[in-house]
């Protein structure tokens, strides 16, 4: 189900924390760089051991044999946002199930203990739009510097080498692409939007291609639009993806918004809105998406 990545830490100069599940007081260190070490990439369970705390910090040198590479939670006008105070846990590799193996990529498991219950909390680290933090596989396969995690990954079983294969091919033009740009993967794939975007570009990743979609998106925001504002002051909106087989119709309907950039996301109920493009045709790349997905074993 889950991929782990074990994580140690190694310290050189100013204070940092190595946090361990179930226990309150914090193990404080000295030290310049935070840098866990990722000696193997096993599904199982991690430790105590394995747990690191990335809180606050703008770069975390992540260490892999002889490979050093820096990890960053989000780039907003080439300003780096830290990591959010609660990123507490651990590092593993996830592919989402019913979904291609294109979808892979390392997430940061946060994992810590209720103060009022004292029972343990898991859930993934959210970006501000309230996606999952994620070193996607377009990104792990195409940069140099992530080659040693790629051979980790291929070696353990958890993607195969043709799938880095395809995954280098078809984003190689496209792999710079901004945190919060729409990768479309499957049907089932919550998808976040600027909620003052006026032209919204999805790709939609099929088997063979990378296919460029361009909608407008006030269409499917309708009331949950907001005016055009600076990026830390837009909030997002989550849609999903409905089909009405009868008449084979997609429809995209927002069903969480949030007021301002990691912001809260609260439920809401809006209508349903025609996926369609800028000329007001269908969408036909979700149809080869849905052939594609019929065709997927189940995975972990």
């Amino acid at each position: 189900m889950f991929t782990l990545a074990k994580a140690r830490l190694s310290f050189s100069s100013r204070a940092s924390a190595v946090y361990h599940p179930g226990n309150r007081n914090y193990v404080q260190r000295v030290s310049r760089v935070l840098q866990p070490r990722l000696p193997t990439l096993h599904p199982h369970r991690p430790k105590q051991a394995d747990h690191v705390d990335i809180s606050k910090e703008k770069e975390v040198y992540l260490e892999y044999e002889q490979s050093t590479y820096p990890v960053r939670y989000v780039d907003v006008r080439q300003q780096w946002i830290p990591f959010p105070p609660d990123a507490k846990g651990f590092f593993y590799y996830r592919r989402l199930a019913q979904s291609s193996a294109l979808a892979g990529g390392i997430r940061f498991r946060k994992y810590m203990p209720d103060e009022l219950t004292g029972t343990i909390i898991e859930a993934d680290l959210q970006l501000p739009n309230g996606l999952p933090w994620t070193i996607p596989l377009r990104h792990l396969a195409l940069l140099e510097e992530y080659s040693t995690l790629i051979s980790d990954l291929v070696s353990n079983q958890m993607v195969d080498q043709e799938t880095v294969k395809k995954s280098k091919r078809l984003f190689q033009l496209i792999h710079n692409s901004s945190w919060d740009s729409t990768f479309l993967y499957g049907l089932s794939q919550t998808i976040a939007v600027r909620r003052d975007a006026k032209l919204w570009e999805w790709n939609i990743v099929l088997d063979d291609e990378v296919v460029k979609v361009h909608m407008w998106a006030p269409s499917i925001l309708v009331g949950f639009q907001q005016k055009l504002l600076e990026d830390m002051n837009r909030g997002y909106a989550h849609l999903r993806i409905l089909r009405d087989p009868t008449i084979n119709q997609f429809y995209g309907q927002v069903f969480r918004v949030q007021s301002r950039f990691g912001g809260i996301l609260l439920d809401v109920l809006a209508d349903r809105q025609e996926l369609v493009d800028l000329n007001r045709e269908p969408v036909k790349p979700l149809d080869q998406l849905l052939a594609l997905e019929s065709r997927m074993p189940s995975r972990f």
